[in-house]
């Protein structure tokens, strides 16, 4: 077969460089680039060919210095090896003594046609009776040649295998002293039976997106496969070169330590205090908190010397030779700084005490906190002390001296060996997070949610910190070993069994109790009164059946997928109920709320309706939800049958689409039963049309090839954000009819907590169709899902998911333990938000890099080959839906 490639080189002027060229090898992390001299036709055995990628095979210059470009024809010829026309030698039978000199005429596998030498006779042989003065060749040959040859130039050849590829790793020692000691390790991995030799290595690194074709077939053999190629070579860098020569042996990993000056570690001790309002200030002006912390160890790395490709870190104490940690360390630029956490140290601690005071006429609080940091280690110690206020909150930080330190509290400090440091500091809290969130026009209320909806949000979101959280970060979370994982799934299966067994039996409050304490340790979320879980589980059973039933009811055409999608609001406002002390119920307001997502979703997402329509629903829709229709009457009930869709006053564009959206309007005025409009329950519209807003904005998601449009992180983020929190402060709106400032920030913060829950579970639907969320959107920029994942789960475990609210005490609590329903409510929500989180990401195993896969499998209950089966919405709906138990 026959390619014609043209290739662009550089000559020197017009002299030919003398400098003899020798072999190079430029390695990657997942492939490498061999260059050596080219003398004539290159051969290739057939297990050296399937490692090489044959679309790189390319002649250039040897010069570095040239100007003039060349064009070469490429050939590449598939040779048979066999034996025909070479000597041999062959014994007639096997006790010949002395082998005959023939001449190979036709070779078969197990009968070969052979020609005596000496006398010229042509006589049939077995073929273990031959015998060869060489290396007989079995497998295929490929040989490699370039036309025409210049005689005046020097020339190299280049080409791609993924045999070899390397990757850093490093290693991290600190010292009695205080001392550290950063060590770079360089792997190179040689996966094949072959053996190389080169006299200089560059080791490169950087994304690059190059493909093998699968299998082990060459481009001259017919193959029912092939694929697409493409190389990137934007952002790579020259890590370490190596000017010595280096002999690679066989399926071997030689590594090789790598000196760069300039990379300095400082270890410090960092804890982050925050403050909080306990809820017995609310009966009583004054109140003390104590509470005693260990500290954990940060690592701040800075690299001023050159770019630091990504790779593990293991952490040593030398003072005790023990290996203390393991850390997978980014990609960092030349000057970049970085600082990660990694485990608490029982040897630096913090105590307080802290006094509130609160003063019921200004509605503000005075936080006087006392601070000893204790240093247990026979050396001197870096502390980094920060103290922040909850998201509700908005303090002023003051010293002992009431100078003003601003929004935050941060004090770097040196602790000597063997002693103690304490200081005092004061916060001052203007909270008005107990005043309603009302304004008397849309458009301030837009603009203040806007800003609300930031610092409950983005604002937090961009705060925090790379990798996974750990018990360091929130005391839920739990690190689980395999063993651990596999006894809870046969727990599981166990206890499955017997509960179809005997539910109905006069076992059946005992199977109920382990049911609810299997829930407990599984999400590891504080116990409640069993009675109590009883009896929200048996509402929410009444309450799920109900929704089906009145959907069904309303429009017998709707699907029971449609109906799960709606309903998976549902749970959420009846959570909210149960932490609001409010009978649960399903009213009207919430099941016309949640059954506008399938309506409004089937209009605005469908393919069949032109923008244009689209753009005049979004001013009706709009309209119709902040204010009413022109005829509405208070007094009139609406009684739950389909309105007449023919009587709509639609614009043309609209009118195809009545029946539709008479659905929509249906579902306005199932809200209006609930809630009066033009009185102090206002914003139940305002939010709706904030939610309705959102969703349009939502259309700059959309990558649109055809105009090469791409939307930007920047935008994604905002408008998940302005989305997400915009669906659940309507959802609390509708429960309440009025919320505080706190639960506004409360329902924007889960709101875009649950907003990129759903849009992990959606992320290769969301890939087809080209919606940018904040994960496809890191997919699309060839990343992996590592970082906006682990931030999510942080995200999850805020102290915002567990944020207690002066009416919390109106719900039953648990005399043992303390805990409210409300608060026990809030925290299994979000604990079962971050098992969906993991149940999403354990079949998105491709999007991951593999050593950030199995840390994340750690924080699941039960092993990810079990979770991504589970279907675990699905099953919950199941089960509370039949009451299952």
């Amino acid at each position: 077969m026959l390619f014609l490639i043209m290739i662009g080189s550089l000559l020197v002027m017009s002299t030919v460089d003398s400098t003899s060229f020798e072999n190079k090898l430029r390695l990657y992390d997942s492939f490498a680039e061999i260059h050596q001299i080219y003398n004539g036709p290159l051969r290739f055995q057939q297990a050296t060919w399937d490692n090489i990628k044959h679309e790189s095979i390319i002649l250039r210059s040897a010069s570095e210095n040239s100007n003039i470009t060349l064009s070469f024809e490429r050939r590449i010829v598939r040779i048979n090896t066999n034996n025909t026309g070479k000597t041999i030698l062959v014994r007639k039978y096997s006790e010949q003594k002395s082998p005959t000199p023939c001449e190979m005429i036709k070779e078969e596998p197990e009968y070969s046609i052979v020609r005596e030498v000496e006398t010229g006779f042509y006589f049939r042989v077995q073929t273990d009776l031959i015998e060869y003065s060489y290396e007989p060749q079995t497998n295929q040959i490929y040989e490699v040649s370039f036309y025409p040859i210049l005689s005046n130039h020097s020339l190299i050849v280049t080409y791609v295998i993924n045999s070899l590829r390397w990757h850093a790793r490093y290693t991290l020692q600190t010292f009695a002293n205080g001392q550290t000691q950063f060590q770079i390790l360089a792997d190179i991995i040689n996966s094949s039976p072959l053996s190389y030799n080169f006299n200089q290595t560059h080791l490169m690194s950087g994304d690059i997106n190059l493909a093998f074709g699968n299998g082990k077939s060459s481009s001259l053999i017919i193959s029912s496969s092939s694929s697409k190629n493409s190389i990137d070579y934007s952002g790579v860098h020259l890590f370490s070169f190596i000017n010595n020569s280096i002999a690679i042996e066989p399926y071997s990993i030689i590594t090789l330590p790598i000196l760069i000056p300039n990379i300095r570690i400082k270890v410090l001790f960092t804890y982050t205090l925050i403050l909080t309002i306990p809820l017995p200030t609310l009966n009583s002006p004054v109140s003390i908190i104590s509470g005693k912390h260990k500290f954990q160890r940060l690592y701040q790395l800075s690299n001023s010397s050159s770019f630091l490709p990504t790779g593990h870190v293991l952490l040593y104490d030398s003072s005790s030779n023990v290996l203390t940690g393991e850390w997978h360390l980014p990609t960092l630029a030349e000057s970049e700084k970085y600082e990660f956490e990694l485990g608490q140290d029982p040897d630096i601690m913090l105590i307080y005490n802290r006094t509130l005071s609160v003063n019921q006429t200004t509605n503000s609080s005075l936080m006087k906190t006392n601070v000893l940091i204790q240093n247990y280690k026979q050396r001197k110690v870096n502390i980094r002390f920060k103290s922040i206020c909850q998201l509700s909150m908005a303090c002023l930080f003051y010293d002992n001296k009431l100078r003003p330190l601003g929004s935050r509290l941060r004090s770097d400090l040196i602790i000597e060996a063997k002693s103690e440091i304490a200081f005092t500091y004061t916060a001052m809290d203007k909270f008005d997070t107990d005043t309603y969130f009302e304004f008397k026009t849309y458009e301030e209320f837009r603009t203040a949610r806007l800003k609300l909806n930031y610092d409950s949000t983005l604002k937090l979101w961009y705060s925090l910190p790379e990798g996974l959280p750990t018990s360091g970060d929130n005391q839920l979370v739990r690190r689980q070993t395999t063993r651990q994982q596999r006894a809870r799934v046969r727990y599981m299966k166990f206890y499955a069994f017997y509960c179809t067994l005997l539910k109905k039996t006069f076992l059946r409050k005992k199977i109920q109790s382990k049911g609810f304490r299997l829930w407990n340790e599984t999400l590891n979320v504080p116990a409640l009164r069993d009675d109590s879980l009883y009896g929200i589980y048996q509402s929410m059973g009444h309450v799920t059946s109900e929704f089906l039933s009145k959907g069904r009811r309303y429009d017998p055409t709707i699907s029971f997928e449609e109906l799960f999608k709606a309903g998976r609001t549902v749970w959420f406002m009846i959570a909210f109920q149960m932490q609001l002390n409010i009978p649960l119920a399903l009213t009207d307001s919430i099941f016309g709320y949640n059954m506008l997502y399938p309506y409004t979703d089937d209009l605005v997402d469908s393919n069949d309706i032109s923008r244009e329509s689209k753009k005049d629903f979004a001013k009706v829709f709009h309209e119709r939800l902040l204010y009413g229709e022109s005829t509405y009457d208070p007094k009139v009930h609406f009684d739950g049958k389909q309105s007449n869709a023919n009587e709509l006053d639609l614009p043309i564009s609209l009118q195809p689409h009545a029946d539709r959206i008479v659905k929509i309007f249906d579902m306005v005025k199932f809200i209006e039963n609930d809630w009066v409009r033009g009185g102090e329950y206002e914003g139940v519209y305002m939010s709706l049309a904030t939610i309705h807003e959102s969703q349009m904005k939502s259309t700059l998601q959309h990558a649109r090839i055809e105009d090469n449009y791409a939307p930007t992180m920047e935008q994604v983020e905002q408008v998940s954000a302005e989305k997400g929190g915009a669906s659940l402060i309507a959802a609390g709106f509708l429960i309440e009819g009025r919320l505080t400032r706190a639960k506004m920030s409360y329902l924007e913060y889960l709101g875009f907590g649950l907003q990129l829950l759903d849009d992990l579970q959606d992320v290769k639907e969301d890939m087809k169709n080209n919606h940018r969320t904040i994960f496809t959107q890191t997919l699309a920029d060839g990343k992996t899902l590592d970082a906006p994942t682990a931030r999510l789960i942080r995200y999850c475990y805020c102290a915002s998911a567990y944020e207690k609210f002066s009416d919390d005490l109106r719900t039953v609590s648990d005399r043992k333990s303390g805990v409210t329903l409300a608060h026990y409510v809030r925290v299994s929500m979000m604990m079962f938000s971050v098992v969906l989180v993991l149940e999403a990401a354990s079949r998105l195993k491709e999007h991951y890099s593999r050593e950030f896969y199995r840390e994340l499998s750690s924080l699941s209950p039960i092993a990810f080959r079990d979770l991504r089966k589970a279907r675990v919405e699905e099953t919950m709906w199941r089960i509370v839906r039949n009451q299952w138990f």
